[in-house]
């Protein structure tokens, strides 16, 4: 089957037909529409993609509107749509490739980052053309106001790109950096810290890269930057680690050290150790070595958990705010207070009976001679 085009969903939106990539010139709500219908892994029928973009109007009218949406990306699009009289879906893969799949596929191996030693060639080729797919977030730039159900799956899923193409980018660094690659290892340490500007321990590592290849001024520059940014944006100061290092480096100490890169993949991995419970399955949980500005969040969370020992705790909040990096910097710095911790993602989740399989087979090693609570 030959394709007709190829969608990219991943930044700001567009399709490529005959080697030329346009922006896709429709309204918002099209848009919407177009996105939804690509990640999902089946057709939707009409009846939930008009409650879904327009559930405040009547049944009636908002299947005209979405007959009516429909109509515009076919005007746009021809031939990337299959629409029935009960469902509509994207066109099959053969006819419509898109890069949220491409990069799914690509980046589809969650445990990449604690294994920087054991990848093969073609993994980290399936990771470099997986990163090289992220332009920017997932429909950069779409807002729908008055869609609240909508914003929340569209935040949901923003925030699992992000997250997923970070941890593939610190599994890079941690690769490239044991083997020595600098340049490679810089370039995407460099992509890391512009998705998260906040993330320290990349910021040290591109210090120490930057530093070892005697680029002493730019490393010094790059702290200074951070500097800046953690207090104008955060209010709060680079971590002791961080400081230490800019003073090693500005003081000459650093170029004397030996085994500057396997310092650099030291770092960027984020290798100091935290107190861990007995036991601990950590799935995709992000490696969260720092949370700044929450101090008052964890203290709450720590008076709900330890203190009242509720069994349920909600971390509610907008898209892209931090509510996973704050969950996972909880978890790993107090998950001494636990005999097991298990950390799974419901985003995409599998079936209730597939997900309980695997919380059981995670706590089937954990020791039962101690009492603890187990989160």
């Amino acid at each position: 089957m030959e394709v007709v085009c190829r969608l990219r969903l991943l930044g700001v939106p567009g399709f490529e037909r005959d080697g030329v990539i346009r922006p896709i010139t429709a309204p918002p709500k099209a848009l919407a529409l177009l996105g939804y219908l690509a990640l999902q892994r089946e057709p939707a029928t009409r009846s939930q993609l008009a409650g879904l973009l327009w559930g405040e109007t009547t049944d009636q009218r908002s299947r005209r509107n979405l007959t009516h949406t429909l109509g515009q990306i076919a005007a746009v699009i021809p031939g990337c749509l299959q629409a029935a009289p009960q469902i509509v879906g994207l066109a099959p893969a053969g006819a419509v490739w898109t890069d949220v799949h491409a990069c799914a596929e690509f980046l589809a191996h969650p445990n990449d980052a604690n294994h920087p030693t054991h990848l093969d060639p073609q993994r980290i080729s399936d990771l470099e053309r997986g990163v090289s797919l992220y332009r920017g977030e997932f429909l950069a730039g779409l807002v729908l106001p008055g869609c609240s159900e909508f914003e929340t799956w569209l935040v949901r899923e923003r925030e699992r790109w992000r997250q997923q193409v970070i941890t593939s980018l610190i599994a890079l660094v941690r690769h490239y950096t044991y083997q020595r690659h600098n340049e490679r290892a810089e370039w995407y340490v460099r992509r890391l810290v512009e998705l998260e500007p906040w993330h320290e321990e990349g910021h040290r590592a591109l210090m120490l890269l930057l530093a070892s290849s005697g680029r002493r001024s730019e490393a010094l520059a790059s702290y200074e930057w951070l500097q800046r940014m953690l207090a104008s944006e955060l209010g709060v100061s680079p971590a002791d680690e961080t400081r230490a290092l800019y003073e090693r480096i500005r003081s000459g100490m650093l170029l004397r050290e030996v085994g500057v890169s396997t310092q650099a993949m030291q770092v960027a991995v984020g290798q100091a150790a935290l107190p861990a419970a007995q036991h601990c399955d950590w799935g995709d949980a992000p490696p969260a070595r720092h949370c700044y500005g929450r101090v008052n969040e964890l203290a709450g969370l720590e008076a709900l958990v330890f203190a009242q020992r509720c069994r349920v705790v909600a971390v509610l909040g907008m898209g892209g705010i931090g509510k996973t990096l704050l969950t996972a910097y909880f978890a790993r710095t107090r998950s001494s207070g636990f005999a097991a911790v298990v950390w799974r993602s419901l985003v995409n989740a599998p079936p209730l009976p597939e997900l309980l399989r695997s919380l059981i087979a995670a706590l089937a090693d954990e020791p039962r001679r101690r009492r603890r609570p187990t989160r």
